[in-house]
């Protein structure tokens, strides 16, 4: 079999496409594909389509060495480098992804050594991961001990790597929190609340897969945990005139330096 189309299926086992091995044109749009090894074995694959997936892994491409065509866009793909040195590659539509080409490393990297072969590709718009509460996206924040607050992941779309767009919360996407410290601050993955703990200071991190040891950082952000800081007293009235045998109440204030949280 050299061509194979499977579009729009409600298929749930592709196992069996594992013991294919000479297939060199696969479509496989609209579909609930997301593990690509079963199709490593076809190595003399020219075209390829996968759109509209929840794949989220290209490494089964790495020993594609033949591809000329590439469809990925609209899926949830964050590393290119399996496209590394595919010197046919002359089309690559990606668009809707997770790539962060815009900055160094790996992705960047990968489009770098990729792009010079393409004759015509769609990059953008990509997404980014991020996490948000009622107040927008969370960067650096700073809570007291024992508080907590509501927070969502969420994803963004950029067309330049730097100004995001509307934002909409992740139903689909495998995810996890990890904490540098869980003794400062963690979110509660079952109640989606951020719970600060004890004074200090802590990395919270979005990991997308399914566990430590597959998933990859997302989205990071710090949270300070500081108790407030009692500044000083006053009384009120600071004045009075009172009548012989006479009272006046004073009423304490303190002033307590209270922290906030920055926002994007």
């Amino acid at each position: 079999m050299r061509n194979l189309t499977i579009s729009d299926n409600p298929i749930n086992d592709f196992t069996p496409l594992s013991s294919l091995s000479t297939v060199q044109m696969f479509t496989a749009d609209k579909t609930s594909l997301r593990d690509l090894s079963v199709l490593q074995n076809n190595t003399n694959m020219t075209y390829f389509s996968v759109q509209d997936t929840p794949v989220d892994s290209i490494a089964a491409l790495g020993g594609m060495n033949n591809l000329n065509f590439v469809a990925l866009t609209r899926a949830n793909i964050s590393d290119i480098s399996p496209l590394n040195g595919k010197a046919n590659l002359s089309i690559l539509w990606i668009g809707d992804n997770y790539v962060n080409h815009w900055s160094a490393g790996t992705s960047k990297d990968a489009k770098d050594n990729v792009t010079p072969h393409i004759g015509y590709g769609i990059w953008q718009p990509q997404k980014r991961i991020a996490v948000s509460d009622a107040g927008g996206v969370l960067t650096n924040v700073t809570m007291t001990p024992g508080s907590n607050r509501n927070v969502s992941v969420i994803t963004q779309s950029t067309s330049n790597g730097t100004t995001w767009g509307a934002s909409s919360e992740i139903w689909t996407l495998p995810f996890f929190y990890e904490s540098s410290d869980p003794a400062i601050a963690y979110i509660d993955n079952a109640t989606m609340q951020l719970r600060a703990v004890a004074n200090g200071t802590a990395t919270i991190t979005v990991k997308r897969g399914s566990t430590a040891a597959t998933g990859f950082n997302a989205y990071s952000f710090n949270v300070t945990v500081a108790t407030p800081t009692l500044t000083s007293i006053t009384v009120t009235p600071n004045t009075a005139s009172v009548l012989v045998n006479g009272t006046q109440q004073y009423i304490p204030q303190r002033q307590i330096f209270r922290t906030e949280a920055l926002k994007m």
